[in-house]
């Protein structure tokens, strides 16, 4: 499933489970959205779920984006080396 925020589309996967009371938002590395909730949760509720969670979602995926950003590089004594 597909959800765009801040005009950029974004990767929604959805893992569904039986003994899961609450829902919970992740991003990983991959700027995917991971979802985790309970068996009978319609698509709906994620999406509007997400939805109401905008911004602290975009605040997720800006800090894997800085994450990621920095692993292209290499700091050693307060300098920045680039990784070939």
């Amino acid at each position: 499933m597909k959800i765009e925020l801040d005009n950029e589309i974004y990767n929604v996967v959805i893992d569904r489970k039986r003994k899961t009371r609450n829902t919970y938002i992740r991003v990983k590395d991959n700027l995917d959205i991971y979802v985790t909730c309970h068996i009978s949760t319609s698509d709906r509720f994620v999406i509007n779920l997400i939805r109401d969670n905008e911004k602290r979602v975009l605040k997720m995926i800006n800090i894997a984006k800085k994450k990621k950003a920095k692993e292209e590089y290499f700091y050693y004594l307060g300098k920045k080396y680039d990784l070939v």
